[in-house]
This record gives structure tokens, sequence and C-alpha cells, in this order.
């Protein structure tokens, strides 16, 4: 079962002036919904889209975390909802959707961004590893889009955002090996096909695939880990999860309505 936290309601009065007017905020009103949303790319996700203009809920197995991402979305002046949820857990993945539901009415945007990376060589890799590699990396995508779709599609239409790897398109040791490559190019074909489904119901489907990103999980690399990284990268530099985020809502602005179906490589040129 999801524990559904409502964390502060609509933000208070100091929270309101601090933020900007909605007349500025090109997704204002919108509701959004972020999976992995309480550390690294799915926190700045999803605090973009609540300086856009966005109301977002997060959905993650980490409360704390979840805690923090929605007392910052309040700083922009948007109602947050905090899930703490499984998004390996089909049932529980439609029942956190419908109470969201519930409360907001409808969900505009859909970001698929929890996963989980590998560092076992594929002869380390075991049956009970490979299954949980496409659980949480693949199968959490589909749980959460056999949610959301039937909502959208009766609303009129929506957004959905993908996040695969630049690992699904290369491999290599240092974005992830076979088990979660595997799983993220299934997130990419996964994507190409709903896009094509549901076009026809205004519903736009998209994916980012990351390069190595300056999240927390690197902070504790060497001096020679980090340089063995960026000699993969010809741009000589991890990536900003902060431009990834921005990523997140150029795909959801209503600009990017006949945007369908592609696969945005942000990755400072490694897949070249």
């Amino acid at each position: 079962m999801p524990q559904h936290t409502r964390l502060g309601g609509r933000p208070n009065a100091v929270a309101q002036a601090q933020s900007v007017s909605d007349d500025l905020r090109p997704l204002a009103g919108k509701r959004a919904l972020v999976t992995g949303a309480a550390q690294g790319l799915g926190h700045e996700m999803a605090l973009a889209l609540a300086g856009a203009g966005c109301d977002v809920a997060g959905l993650d197995l980490r409360a704390e975390g979840l805690a923090d991402t929605s007392e910052r979305i309040h700083e922009f002046g948007r109602d947050a909802l905090a899930v703490e949820v499984d998004v390996c857990d089909y049932a529980a993945v439609h029942q956190a959707v419908e109470r969201i539901l519930e409360q907001w009415g409808a969900l505009d945007i859909v970001v698929n961004n929890a996963g989980k990376g590998q560092r076992e060589g594929f002869t380390e890799v075991t049956r009970e590893l490979w299954d949980y590699m496409l659980d949480v990396n693949l199968t959490s995508v589909f749980n959460v889009c056999s949610a959301v779709v039937p909502p959208m599609i009766a609303q009129g239409g929506g957004r959905i955002i993908t996040i695969s790897s630049v690992a699904a398109l290369r491999g290599g040791r240092l974005l992830g090996r076979s088990a979660y490559a595997a799983a993220k190019g299934g997130v990419i074909a996964f994507t190409k096909s709903l896009a094509f489904e549901l076009a026809e119901h205004h519903i736009t489907v998209n994916c980012i695939a990351p390069g190595i990103h300056d999240t927390p999980r690197r902070a504790h690399d060497t001096t020679a880990e980090r340089e063995r990284v960026l000699d993969r990268v010809p741009m000589r530099e991890l990536g900003n999860p902060k431009d990834l985020a921005q990523t997140v809502v150029f795909l959801s602005l209503p600009s990017s309505r006949y945007v369908t179906g592609v696969v945005i490589a942000q990755d400072g040129g490694h897949s070249i």
C-alpha cells in the first residue's frame, strides 16, 4: 500500500509572495507527477516543473527525501503531494495515481524517472539481479503509464516523459552494465511504441537519455575515477542536473505539442 502524505497543502502567504507571477510561468496550473523525486535528477525535475508553474506529486520510497522535495516545491508557491510507494508494485502505483487524481482531478505531465544502476559485470549477474534491473528500470515505467494513460485519454491529452540512459545507446561500464543497459534500451523501444499509439489522443511520449551527471552519487568519486569518466566525454565535464531538468520542462511546454517519440541524448557528446 502506498503511503500518501499531503505536505502543507497550498503554500502560505510568504511562499506566495516569493513566487513568480503565474503570468510568467509557461506551465501555470498544470499538474505533474515525477517518480524517483526524493533525490538526484528526479528532485531537480520536480523543482524545475514547480518553477515553471506546476503542482507536483513525487513518488519514491524515501520519505525523508520526498518531504524535502515537497518543501522546496512550496517555495515556488505550488502544491505538493508526497507519495511513498514502490514503483515496481503495480497495484500500489495504481492506488497512488487514483488518490492523486482524487485530489487534483487530472495529471497533465508524468515523468518516469525512477531507476537503479548496476555495477556488476555480466558473469556476476544472477537471475534475481536481472529481474530486479528490469523491474525497477523498465516495468516500473509500464506500471506508471498503465495507471495514467486512461485518465489522460479521457481528459484529451497529456505529456509523458521517460528517462533512459546513454547506456542504452552505447553500453559501457561507466553508465551501467548489461542488465541495466537492456532495461534502459527497453524504455526507448517502449517510448517510441507508446508515442505512436497515443498520438491520436494528443498525448506526447518522449525520452531523455542522460549521460553522466554530477549527482550526489558521484560525490565520492576519487580524482582518478573522475578523470576516467571525463576522458569518455568530449565536453570534458559532467552534466548539470538542473540543465537536464529544463529539458523535461521543454518537453512539457505547449510549444512542444508536435514533438513525440524522440530520444534526446543529453550527454556532452558521450554517445557520439
